[in-house]
């Protein structure tokens, strides 16, 4: 099963990370989906701890991120709960 569920992510692409798009391929610049998975993995982990600790990116060492993610998506932002 998750050999296929690969197959299928490198055939179809995982969809946007903010939004309603469920397929098709990110427009990532600095990783690649499928080659650098480890690194996206360990990205994942370190942003659900910051999400986990501060969920609305009030600390400040969290503002930097809070306002990249309002410039970046700011016309998918309202389908997340961070604005």
């Amino acid at each position: 099963g998750f050999k296929l569920s690969e197959i299928d992510l490198k055939l179809r692409g995982p969809g946007d990370i903010f939004g309603t798009k469920q397929s098709g391929f990110p427009e990532l610049k600095y990783a690649d989906i499928i080659e650098d998975k480890n690194l996206l993995i360990k990205a994942k982990e370190d942003a659900f701890k910051i999400i986990r600790d501060d969920p609305k990116l009030q600390k400040e060492e969290h503002q930097i991120i809070k306002e990249m993610i309002k410039t970046t998506y700011a016309d998918k932002i309202s389908y997340t709960r961070i604005a």
